[in-house]
């Protein structure tokens, strides 16, 4: 079994059993707080300077290197949701888009899939994607009712292009605008690799569990360095630790 599997389910098993894995709706600051242990998936040492993550509503995008974290809290967020019986709603790249969403779409969609199987790794998963939103809409629909939902997109840029980028962007947009009513808090969190979903968007940075803003695609680069020689720096002194 591979190691970030093995890892995941570690988690996994963590969050229902262990209370410390946990949220809190915060009305003071109209956010809601996730609690974990430090290190979730075993590793020996942590990526996260902070035991707990706050999340606002509206588009959130989960910056930081290759490795910083950014998946783990996507799954730890999407699993105390559900823990918890709040609505929650996910996208994985490598599930639902891409090769693995072609087999997928074999399984279930015979036209969906002759149209996917001549279509570039881009255009496969924005066809794909918009299959899986039409979902995500039944989603909204069945939990008019509820004052909190959740969209959790794993590396959803995966092999798209700027203007495809900008158009999911734009899809985000709408459904804020035409559901989040009254009282009604919607959340939408991403992973992304890419400095184009960073743009007008409030980021998060995973290792220092904080809110930043990148305004240019310089200061993005400067940004991912930094997280990735923080990264290194916290696993090097976690194995000098073990000699």
């Amino acid at each position: 079994m591979p190691r970030e599997k093995r890892s995941y389910e570690l988690t996994e098993r963590k969050i229902h059993e262990d209370k410390l894995y946990t949220s809190k709706w915060l009305k003071q600051d109209n956010a809601r707080e996730f609690y974990f242990s430090k290190d979730p998936v075993n590793a020996g040492y942590s990526v996260y300077k902070k035991r707990s993550a706050q999340i606002k509503p509206g588009i959130t995008v989960l910056v930081g290197c290759n490795g910083s974290g950014k998946s783990t809290l996507l799954n730890i967020m999407k699993d105390i949701l559900k823990k918890e019986d709040i609505p929650v709603f996910t996208y994985d790249n490598y599930r639902n888009g891409g090769l693995m969403g072609l087999d997928i779409a074999l399984e279930h969609n015979a036209r969906l899939f002759a149209t996917l199987a001549f279509s570039s790794e881009g255009e496969r998963i924005v066809q794909n994607f918009g299959a899986y939103m039409r979902s995500f809409g039944d989603f909204v629909r069945r939990h008019q009712s509820d004052k909190e939902i959740w969209l959790i997109l794993d590396a959803v840029e995966s092999g798209l292009s700027i203007d495809n980028v900008r158009e999911l962007k734009e899809f985000f947009q709408f459904v804020l605008e035409n559901e989040a009513q009254g009282d009604k808090s919607i959340f939408i969190v991403v992973s992304t690799n890419t400095y184009e979903f960073c743009t007008g968007t409030q980021c998060y940075d995973v290792q220092n569990g904080k809110y930043i803003e990148l305004k240019t695609y310089d200061e993005y680069c400067d940004f991912i360095m930094k997280s990735r020689e923080l990264k290194d720096n916290l696993k090097a002194k976690a194995m000098g630790g073990r000699r």
